[in-house]
């Protein structure tokens, strides 16, 4: 009888029924105790909804505990995501450093190599448009003029279009002696004429790798250099 004295004291204490504390049948007889039982039904009607049997009370215990295991995982994952949002955060703030840190390196090296008061907005669009302005006078100097202007000689043959059937050019490297290109071509003849074309007027042009590309076609490469000889 001592704990289920002791859970009715708690039940009534929760329930906000002080007076059961003090109420707490303390008979012998059957008869007292059906007396005080119909008492307190009188006094608590609520208490013909609560089940103290064994197997209530376990129940009951068990959803108590499943309860207990749910809080503390649910603590659990709330500080992971925590921490992870923490990590994220830290991991944004790191790239968006290096994205800083890469765009004042970019400015910085543009002006250096430019030079000029020009408002820096995008590097990399400028320097495209300080080369495109590069055109070449047909001098004897080592400057990179020199050389697109060969190129475009080559590519033309002095006409105002490119050749029919040319190769396309993708890609050009000027080291400041030479440069290296790199292109594709439907045939290997179109190659041939493009090297024979730029084999002329003090430069030499030697070709390198050609590969055939999927859907057709050759990729090639050309080192172009003065001819000091």
């Amino acid at each position: 009888m001592d704990r289920e004295v002791r859970l009715c004291r708690e039940f009534a204490s929760a329930s906000g029924k002080e007076g059961l504390v003090s109420s707490v049948w303390t008979g012998t007889s059957p008869g007292e105790l059906l007396d005080a039982a119909r008492q307190t039904v009188e006094r608590f009607p609520a208490f013909l909804s609560v089940n103290i049997s064994r197997p209530a009370l376990e129940a009951s215990l068990a959803r108590e505990r499943t309860a207990r295991v749910l809080r503390n995982f649910s603590a659990a994952a709330a500080f992971l995501g925590a921490v992870f949002c923490a990590v994220q955060l830290t991991l944004s703030l790191q790239v968006r450093s290096s994205l800083d840190r890469l765009s004042a390196e970019a400015a910085s090296l543009y002006r250096e190599i430019a030079g000029g008061a020009e408002r820096i907005v995008d590097p990399l669009s400028q320097a495209r448009g300080k080369l495109a302005e590069l055109k070449g006078n047909g001098g004897d100097d080592r400057s990179f003029s020199l050389f697109l202007a060969h190129l475009g000689r080559a590519w033309t043959g002095g006409e105002a279009g490119r050749k029919p059937g040319f190769p396309v050019l993708d890609q050009m490297r000027y080291t400041g002696e030479s440069a290296e290109l790199t292109g594709t071509a439907q045939t290997m003849e179109a190659i041939q004429v493009l090297r024979s074309a730029a084999d002329s007027g003090g430069f030499r042009a030697s070709l390198g790798d050609i590969q055939q590309i999927p859907g057709g076609g050759l990729r090639f490469s050309l080192s172009l250099r003065r001819d000091d000889s």
